[in-house]
């Protein structure tokens, strides 16, 4: 039929045990790239200790304060913050304007 497909609860149940305990991480950490010896020699900074300094330095850094040294400005020159796009823009709660019917209806040209 073409209304739809319609799970039972027992395959529900199913597929939610299916899946995994933990869910999948979406982004990875990466680490900073250090051109350093592995193997230190006795009183030289070890690798690891390089790579944590980077990293704390790193997030420590504010990107678009870099930018903005550089020149590089994500924002119109004429235009003042007003223009700018704000989340409560996108943020509405009324998802749609008509119910699937009135859409059947509106797509198939019928009044």
């Amino acid at each position: 039929s073409a209304g739809g497909f319609k799970l039972s609860k027992s395959m529900r149940r199913k597929a939610a045990e299916a899946l995994p305990a933990d869910p999948k991480q979406i982004f990875t950490e990466v680490a900073p790239k250090v051109v350093e010896v592995y193997a230190h020699r006795p009183g030289d900074r070890p690798r690891k200790v390089t790579v944590e300094r980077r990293k704390k330095w790193f997030e420590a850094l504010d990107i678009e304060a870099l930018l903005l040294e550089r020149g590089i400005s994500f924002q119109h020159a004429n235009w003042a913050k007003s223009h700018w796009l704000q989340l409560d823009d996108f943020d509405n709660r009324e998802y749609d304007i008509r119910n699937p019917e009135e859409w059947m209806q509106l797509g198939t040209g019928g009044t």
